[in-house]
C-alpha cells in the first residue's frame, strides 16, 4: 500500500505530516512521491490565509478528477489539518468524493483511518448492497461531560483515547437523525466561543442493522475493525468527518521517519493557542492549548539525539508559553527549565524554537541567550505592526515600547543575535501614520529576515466582522516598502559575515551542482559550499566568501 503526503503551511504542519508519514511506515505502508502512483492521498492543509486553502482545494480537486476519469475506487483521498477542521463538512459541498475529513485533533489517526479505509476498499467491501442494510441509528443522548464511546473502543492502537466533554448533536440533525446533511457519519465539532474555546463533541454513528453482521457498524469480515462505526456509512452514505477535540492527541505526535542521517528535527512540545488575536484563525483551528508533559519531550529528543539527530526546533503555536495554560504563573518558568534539560542531553549541540510571543519574552528567558551555548543566536519575535492603536486592535497586548524593548534586551544578551518577524500591513482602518509608525519600529529593530502579510480577513474572526478598508493597492505599496527595507537589511546582516568562519551543520546535497552541499549557520542563514559526500551529519567550518539577500556562499575551512 503506497502512499502520498502533500502539505500546506507552517512547520507544524511539517511536523505533523512526518507525524502522519512514520504512522504509514509502522502499518507496513510505503510513501510515494507522487499522487498518481499512491493507494492513499493525504492533503494536510493550511488555513492561515485563503490563498493556502485555494491550493489545497485545487489539489484535491485534481487528485480526485484524476481518480473520477480512471472510474476507480482509488486512492482514498483524505484532508486533514487546519482546512479540515475549519471547513468540516462544509468540504464536501466542492468536493463531494472526499474520503475522510479529519482536523487538527485527529492527525494522530490519518494513517490509522486511512490504512483501514484503503484495505476495506482494495477488499471489495463497498457493494452497493450496504444501501438496503444499512440505515442510520439514532443514539441515546450523552450527557455533558460523557462520551458514549472512545477511540479505543473502535480499534485505535493502544489505551483509548478520552476525548473530552461530548455533547450529542443529534438533536441539530433533526430528521436526519445522525446523519448530516451530505450524507456524512462520523464526529463532529460544535464552534468554541470567539476566545478560542475548544469544540465540544459528539459521536454520530452509523451502524448497519443484525442482517449485516452487527458489529463495528454492521461490518462482520476478515478485514480488522479500526474504523468507528459511522466510517463505514461512506460506501453508501458520505464521508467520514471527524473534527472532534481529543484530549489526548498532544501526547501522539511524537513519531519521526527512520533516517541515517537526521542532522535537524522539529519537535512539538504543545498543540493549540491561548491568545485571542483578532485576525487569527488559529484558536478556532488548532484548539486550546495543551503543553506536552516535559518527561515525554525529553524521550524524544533523546531518541533523535541516538539516531544522529544534532539540532532541535522546538514547536509550538506560542512556543514560549509552554506550560502557562489557564494563564496561571505556576508555568512561568516551564519553557525555560524545559531548554535546560535538553541543551544537557547528549549528542544535541544546537537549540532552536518558533514561535514565540511577546508576552511571554522575561528575563529569564532573554538570559538563555548567553547562558546557554546550545541555544542559537536566532529569534523569531512576531511584531505584527508598530501602531499601538493597531496592536489594540488586533489584540496583541504589548505596545511598541515593550516590544523594541525585548529587542534590545535580546542584543544585550547576545550581540550577534539574528531576529526575524512576523508583519501584517493594510490591517482595517490602519492609516499613513500607523504604517509609518510600523516601518520606523521595523528599521530600529534591525530584522534581517521577516515575513511580511497583506491583510485578508478570515471567517470566523472578530477582524473579519470590521471593513476591510484599506484598498489593495495600498496595501501593495505598503508590503514593498517594508520588502525593500527588509532587503536593505538582510543584506547588511549578510554582508558582516564575509570573511568570517561559520559553523555549519550540513544538511543535505544542494541543488546547484556537482559536490555542493547546504548547511545552516546557528543564525539560519543557508551556506553552500563544495564537499563530500560523507558531510550531511557533520559540522564544518565554512569561511563565507559571499552574500546574497537570502543566503551566504563559501569553503570549507
Amino acid at each position: 500500500m503506497k502512499a502520498y503526503i502533500r502539505t500546506y503551511g507552517c512547520q507544524m504542519n511539517e511536523r505533523d505530516s512526518e507525524n502522519i508519514a512514520a504512522g504509514f511506515l509502522s502499518r507496513g505502508c510505503s510513501i510515494c512521491d507522487s499522487d498518481a502512483d499512491a493507494d492513499i492521498v493525504v492533503v494536510n492543509t493550511c488555513s492561515v490565509r485563503g490563498q493556502a486553502e485555494q491550493k489545497a482545494l485545487g489539489k484535491l480537486g485534481h487528485v480526485i478528477k484524476r481518480k473520477n476519469a480512471r472510474r476507480s475506487n482509488l486512492p482514498v483521498v483524505c484532508v486533514a489539518g487546519c482546512m479540515a477542521q475549519n471547513m468540516g463538512e462544509s468540504l464536501l459541498d466542492r468536493l463531494p468524493d472526499l474520503d475522510l475529513i479529519l482536523g487538527t485533533r485527529q492527525i494522530h489517526r490519518v494513517a490509522e483511518l486511512c490504512v483501514e479505509f484503503c484495505k476495506r476498499r482494495m477488499a471489495g467491501l463497498e457493494p452497493r448492497e450496504w444501501r438496503a442494510k444499512t440505515a442510520p441509528r439514532k443514539e441515546p443522548r450523552a450527557a455533558h461531560g460523557e462520551c458514549k464511546a472512545t477511540f479505543g473502543e473502535f480499534g485505535a492502537a493502544g489505551p483509548a483515547r478520552e476525548n473530552g466533554a461530548m455533547q450529542s448533536l443529534q438533536d441539530a440533525q433533526g430528521a436526519h437523525g445522525t446523519r448530516g446533511a451530505h450524507g456524512v457519519y462520523g464526529v463532529y465539532g460544535a464552534q468554541g466561543d470567539a476566545a478560542g474555546a475548544p469544540r465540544v463533541s459528539g459521536i454520530l454513528g452509523g451502524a448497519a442493522d443484525a442482517s449485516a453482521g452487527g458489529t463495528l457498524g454492521g461490518l462482520a469480515d476478515s478485514v480488522s475493525s479500526g474504523l468507528p462505526g459511522g466510517a463505514l456509512g461512506k460506501a453508501a452514505f458520505g464521508a467520514f468527518v471527524d473534527i472532534s477535540d481529543d484530549a489526548q492527541s498532544h501526547r501522539l505526535i511524537d513519531m519521526h521517519l527512520p533516517s541515517a542521517s537526521r542532522p535537524c528535527a522539529f519537535v512539538s512540545i504543545m498543540q493549540g493557542c491561548q491568545m485571542s488575536c483578532s485576525y487569527c484563525i488559529v484558536p478556532k483551528t488548532r484548539g486550546v492549548q495543551r503543553s506536552r508533559p516535559e518527561g515525554e519531550i525529553l524521550a524524544e529528543i533523546e531518541r533523535l539525539a541516538d539516531g544522529g539527530t544534532r539540532e532541535v526546533t522546538l514547536l509550538g503555536q506560542v512556543v514560549n508559553a509552554y506550560g502557562r495554560e489557564g494563564g496561571g504563573a505556576e508555568g512561568a518558568g516551564a519553557f525555560v527549565r524545559l531548554l535546560k534539560k535538553i541543551a544537557a542531553i547528549g549528542g544535541i549541540e544546537r537549540i532552536r524554537f518558533t514561535s514565540p510571543h511577546p508576552s511571554f519574552f522575561g528575563g529569564e528567558l532573554i538570559d538563555c541567550y548567553s547562558s546557554l551555548k546550545e541555544l542559537c543566536p536566532y529569534v523569531h519575535l512576531p511584531m505584527q505592526s508598530g501602531s499601538d492603536r493597531i496592536l489594540r486592535q488586533m489584540r496583541r497586548p504589548y505596545d511598541s515600547a515593550r516590544f523594541l524593548g525585548i529587542v534590545e534586551k535580546l542584543r544585550a544578551a547576545r550581540a550577534d543575535i539574528s531576529i526575524s518577524t512576523d508583519v501584517i500591513v493594510g490591517f482595517p482602518g490602519e492609516s499613513e501614520d500607523d504604517f509609518n509608525m510600523t516601518r520606523r519600529l521595523f528599521a530600529e529593530c534591525g530584522f534581517d529576515m521577516a515575513y511580511i502579510f497583506k491583510y485578508s480577513p478570515r471567517d470566523g474572526t472578530p477582524s473579519a466582522e470590521c471593513d476591510d478598508d484599506v484598498p489593495e493597492g495600498v496595501k501593495e505599496e505598503r508590503n514593498q516598502i517594508l520588502l525593500s527595507l527588509l532587503q536593505s537589511q538582510s543584506q547588511a546582516f549578510n554582508d558582516a559575515l564575509v570573511g568570517s568562519v561559520q559553523s555549519v551543520l550540513v544538511e543535505s546535497a544542494a541543488k546547484r551542482g556537482d559536490s555542493v552541499y547546504m548547511g545552516r549557520t546557528p543564525h539560519h542563514r543557508k551556506v553552500f559550499f563544495k564537499g563530500g559526500a560523507d558531510l550531511p551529519g557533520k559540522f564544518v567550518n565554512v569561511k563565507i566568501l559571499g552574500a546574497s539577500v537570502s543566503a551566504l556562499s563559501g569553503e570549507i575551512a
